[in-house]
């Protein structure tokens, strides 16, 4: 083969590597650009998420600021989103309390993964609310000078199981203060002492009214 030859044949097998160089570039290129548009474009997977609340129902809540009510249920999308509960909700006239979740966790914020469809649930516990309260003051004073009798024992029966006794101060006083509004019984003693019955002690029935002062003075009578 003459050496012309050789150099035609040299030229041609150089323009085949390239071509060859080429084409592998150009199907790198496009697998490159067919991988990042299929990355892409991949749709994010959507999951259930279902929120209830008990014992009660259609309490507002929020997920990721979006305001809902139980019990509700939407597709979300794969990750994290925060649940919001209200800390306290009315049914009616009764109050309830946020207690904890499903899971035990107890704050009324909750941060909750997707990763599958997951419920949630919200427990709440009835609040109960104190009763209205009043004042009752008490004033023990000698009936024929009407001056102060200190150090007299005063016995106090209420609602809700109150029950108390106590010793007026020197200036016959003693001051109950937020004690449930209702009907008490006051009785008081003092030796060498009696009430106008003739007796070391008298129940006395009193009402106390809700946010109000009630006073009462009761008289004792020193023994002849």
């Amino acid at each position: 083969m003459s050496k012309k030859s050789k150099k035609v044949l040299g030229r041609i097998e150089r323009e085949k590597r390239r071509k060859k160089i080429l084409f592998a570039s150009i199907f790198v290129l496009i697998s490159i650009v067919i991988t990042a548009w299929y990355i892409t474009s991949r749709p994010t997977p959507l999951y259930e998420l279902t929120v209830d609340s008990d014992p009660i129902s259609g309490v507002d809540f929020t997920v990721d600021d979006v305001s809902f009510s139980t019990s509700w249920s939407g597709d979300l999308s794969e990750g994290s989103h925060i649940v919001v509960m209200p800390s306290t909700w009315m049914v009616g006239s009764d109050s309830y309390a946020f207690d904890h979740w499903e899971d035990d966790s107890t704050s009324s914020t909750r941060t909750v993964s997707l990763a599958a469809d997951k419920t949630v649930i919200a427990y709440y516990v009835e609040a109960i609310m104190p009763p209205p309260t009043g004042t009752l003051v008490i004033h023990t004073v000698e009936e024929s000078t009407n001056e102060p009798l200190g150090g007299t024992t005063i016995l106090v029966v209420g609602p809700y199981g109150y029950d108390a006794e106590v010793q007026s101060s020197e200036q016959g006083v003693y001051t109950f203060e937020s004690i449930a509004a209702g009907a008490y019984l006051v009785a008081v003693r003092k030796t060498g002492y009696h009430t106008h019955t003739g007796s070391t002690m008298f129940p006395l029935g009193v009402d106390v009214e809700a946010g109000e002062t009630t006073n009462i003075t009761i008289e004792l009578h020193g023994h002849d």
